[in-house]
């Protein structure tokens, strides 16, 4: 994926309890942003280093796909199940992407020779409403979860994060390396 085709990891930069991480008061910021690491680590000592919140941005020819509306409680959760569609070689016909602490569930489906995105919104007292992507190519998609993970635990590592232990963080490194070996 190119510049019209990205996956760009936010960082939540808004917690109840304390109000804005930063001097930002934008509700999300991307990794890039710098004042995405003090974000990061404000969050990760209020959640004792296991949970870093926030959301994947996905765009296809620049239309976008997730928003803000599909944030998670653990971006090393759904980082983790994006990865795992990339190890697999997207062998199957549909993947659940985790949202931690989201009503609203994600999923990837194959159609044809791409995938697209469905997200069922929970709706009370109604049917849950369904919404489509548009397809995206197989080949596309697969290589920019691979750029856009790379990048997010790039920034995890790089930028000492407070992660516990009991984190996802070192089986998500141990995931990029094994991934990044497939592609040498």
């Amino acid at each position: 994926m190119n510049k019209k085709n990205q996956l760009i990891t936010y960082i939540s930069n808004f917690v109840p309890e304390l109000g804005f991480l930063t001097d930002q008061q934008d509700k999300f910021i991307p990794i890039t942003h710098p004042s995405a690491e003090i974000a990061a680590q404000r969050l990760l000592n209020h959640e004792e280093g296991e949970y870093l919140s926030g959301y994947i941005k996905i765009t296809y020819e620049d239309k976008v796909i997730l928003s803000e509306k599909e944030w998670t409680g653990e971006l090393l959760e759904t980082w983790s199940d994006l990865s795992y569609i990339v190890s697999d070689g997207a062998s199957e016909e549909k993947y659940h992407i985790e949202l931690l602490d989201n009503p609203d569930k994600l999923y990837l489906v194959r159609k044809e020779n791409g995938y697209f995105f469905e997200i069922n919104k929970l709706a009370l007292n109604e049917n849950p409403e369904v919404i489509q992507s548009s397809v995206v190519p197989a080949s596309e998609l697969l290589e920019a979860i691979f750029s856009g993970y790379q990048e997010f635990i790039k920034f995890c590592t790089e930028k000492n994060l407070p992660f516990s232990e009991e984190s996802l963080l070192h089986s998500s490194i141990e995931s990029l390396k094994d991934l990044e070996n497939k592609k040498a």
